[in-house]
Formats: C-alpha cells, structure tokens, sequence
C-alpha cells in the first residue's frame, strides 16, 4: 500500500490530504490567525510555525511519519520547468530559499517536504508548478522585442480540473481544448490545447 501525505501553503492556510493507494483518507484546511503569521518579516520565517501544524496534523490522525512513502507539496516559485513530477532536490530547494522568482507560501512546502521526508526515508514531490512552460510562440510576444511573456499562474488546479471533466465526457486530458479560469486571491486564464497549457 502506497501512503502519500500532501501539502498545499497558502497565504493563511496549510490545506492537508493523505491518501492510501491513490483513495483519500482524509483532506484538512490549517488555518493560521492574521496574528500568528504577523511576526514574519520574510515568508520563511513561517516555516517552523507551518512545520509544527503539519506535524500535529500527522500525530492526531494516528500516522507514523516512518510509513508515509512520498510527501507532496504545492509547487513553490520556480525557473520555468515543463508540466509534470519533480523530486524536491537541492537545487530546487536553494531556488526557492533565494526567493529569485518570487516570494510565496508555496515556496515553503515544498522545503518542508523535503525535509520531513529526509526524517521519513520518504520521496519528496511537487507536481505541475507555477511556473510549468507550455506557451506557443504567439503566446511569448509581449509588445517589446526585448521582453517575452513566461507563466505563473496555477497550473495544477487547471490540469486537474480539465483532466476531471474530461474523464467525466469518456475523454482525457489529451484529447480537448479547454478554457479554465480561477477566481482567488487573483485571476488566471489558461486555455488548454491537446494536453498543452498554450497560453495563460
């Protein structure tokens, strides 16, 4: 049986979701007080307080950290990377501790999976970044010869929206074009060509 814990930061929340042999067992949202997250001058000084939410969730629901097989966290703020499953390595860790894409929550996660998975002897993973590139040529011009558009925006939210509804018309992923929109903390648009996020 394959154990899998998952992560997901947001700005006030550390949303949680374990499953076993791809069911879900259970999925919780953490939510932290304006107060809590106040004394953090840079978002990784939130890493102790996140760690110690995620570590009490595990406890109170009876799991042994030693028997989970991958952690999975929320992609943080990479360079851009193609679609798909990455193992949270140390280049990847120092990335996002540089903050050279930009400062998020999500950041944090997938440094957290890391290293409660290094405790664990568990594979650390983060899936369809942000920053995942997938644009066409059209898609890069910008107006300026020197400046081409790149993405950040929520690309596992989208894939995994349009992989749903395209399981529920008998179809996959591959096979639709598909306009998602996500309404939050911003706004993004993304269509979806063939199995491609071609533009956003």
């Amino acid at each position: 049986m394959k154990k899998v814990y998952a992560i997901n930061l947001g700005s006030t929340s550390t949303k949680v979701a374990y499953s076993e042999d791809g069911g879900m067992v259970y999925k919780e949202s953490i939510v932290h007080p304006e107060e809590e997250l106040a004394g953090s001058s840079d978002i990784f000084d939130q890493m102790p307080l996140r760690t110690q939410a995620i570590r009490a969730d595990i406890e109170a629901h009876g799991i042994s950290l030693g028997e989970i097989d991958a952690i999975v966290a929320r992609g943080g703020l990479l360079q851009p990377l193609p679609v798909g499953v990455f193992e949270v390595n140390d280049a990847m860790v120092a990335q996002l501790r540089s903050c050279a894409y930009g400062r998020h929550p999500a950041s944090i996660g997938c440094v957290i999976a890391r290293d409660l998975a290094d405790e664990a002897g568990a594979l650390a993973l983060t899936a369809d970044v942000p920053s995942s590139d997938e644009l066409i040529a059209e898609a890069r011009y910008t107006g300026l010869p020197e400046m081409q558009r790149c993405t950040m925006t929520q690309t596992l939210n989208a894939r995994a929206v349009v992989r749903e509804w395209a399981a529920k018309s008998g179809r996959s992923y591959e096979d639709v074009n598909a306009i998602t929109v996500g309404l939050g903390g911003g706004i993004n648009v993304i269509a979806h060509r063939a199995g491609r996020m071609i533009d956003t």
